[in-house]
């Protein structure tokens, strides 16, 4: 796990197999900001999503991976976008 261009994330949290969570480095105004994101594998079906059951935070935000559109899986690339005012 790589922060490759961090725009506000201060690091990556491996919480285990496709599960990661982005801690910011400034907190952002509240828990309601925009994000989406995409992952890849080499040309594998992926896919990502929020993690129902984890931090969507003013100062976290836990995201998922798969491959082969079903299992749990650390991909090559995953790309995040958040949209919101920092605190």
């Amino acid at each position: 796990v790589a922060i490759r261009d961090s725009e506000n994330v201060g690091s990556i949290t491996d919480v285990g197999t496709g599960n990661y969570t982005l801690n910011f480095s400034n907190a952002l105004t509240a828990g309601t900001y925009a994000a989406g994101g995409m992952a890849n594998d080499n040309g594998n079906i992926t896919s990502l999503s929020y993690r129902s059951n984890g931090s969507f935070t003013a100062s976290a935000f836990q995201v998922s991976t798969t491959a082969d559109g079903a299992n749990l899986a650390d991909n090559a690339n995953v790309l995040v976008a958040i949209h919101g005012d920092l605190a």
